[in-house]
């Protein structure tokens, strides 16, 4: 019994370590490389700031382009773009899968 309980922690540790800087948490942070934009709108939380600074930076994103590029699940990728349509910051075009956001003309 204590061989397979070795075994299996010895796998699991050895998957952490893998995964190691691929997989992130979706309440973790976005990469250091996404820093928001300096001067974003007043009143936008951090991430909402970031995603963006995103879209400003490749002028047209799909929610799987944000979900991919932070490493965000789909509700809150969809909740950060929301928070900045609804503002008045991005708009939405294209319709179910084909949907995509860009800057507020």
């Amino acid at each position: 019994m204590c061989r397979i309980g070795e075994l299996l922690a010895r796998g699991v540790a050895g998957l952490a370590a893998q995964n190691a800087g691929t997989a992130r948490g979706a309440h973790e942070a976005a990469p250091a490389a996404s820093e928001p934009d300096p001067n974003p709108p007043e009143g936008l939380s951090k991430d909402a700031a970031v995603v963006f600074g995103f879209i400003a930076d490749v002028r047209e994103v799909s929610p799987a382009d944000v979900r991919d590029r932070f490493g965000l699940s789909r509700a809150t990728a969809y909740r950060r773009l929301r928070e900045l349509e609804d503002r008045g910051l991005i708009q939405r075009g294209g319709q179910s899968r084909a949907v995509k956001y860009t800057l507020a003309a």
